[in-house]
């Protein structure tokens, strides 16, 4: 009999198998989605200089270690802004949630049972832009198809 398992039938934990080979943690996972929430949450109340409407966090990538966590932010702004004045205030926003960083900790300190708290470094999330861009392509395509 091996050792491996408690078992007794000699394999691997389902969650051993599925860590070695590069699977997706579940652990790593929820507590992504928890500091999702936690963020959004303080967001929604009022977060320094981060402006509540045009921004969403979509989502939280962990390192398995806890020690560091990238947050995916998704800002909509309107179609009429010149690229400088867009870009111009995607960097502010982006440095608004970096200056709060510390704050966010402490309330991800205060709501999670954590060994290690992590850092936050914020990504901005151009998914759902290429996502309605290509709803407006495909809507173009079909609008042709029906012209002919």
């Amino acid at each position: 009999m091996s050792s491996d398992s408690s078992s007794g039938s000699g394999r691997k934990s389902t969650a051993q198998s599925a860590i070695k080979a590069g699977e997706v943690d579940l652990r790593v996972v929820r507590v992504g989605k928890a500091i999702r929430d936690i963020i959004a949450q303080a967001v929604i109340r009022g977060l320094r200089d981060v402006p509540r409407g045009p921004v969403t966090v979509t989502r939280v990538d962990c390192q398995r270690d806890f020690r560091a966590a990238k947050v995916y932010v998704s800002i909509f702004l309107p179609d009429d802004l010149s690229a400088d004045k867009r870009e111009e205030k995607i960097d502010s926003i982006l440095f608004a949630f970096e200056d709060a960083a510390d704050e966010l900790r402490r309330l991800m300190n205060d709501q999670l049972r954590m060994k290690h708290i992590p850092y936050l470094e914020f990504v901005l999330d151009t998914g759902v832009e290429k996502m309605i861009h290509v709803t407006e392509v495909l809507k173009g395509v079909r609008s042709e198809g029906e012209d002919e």
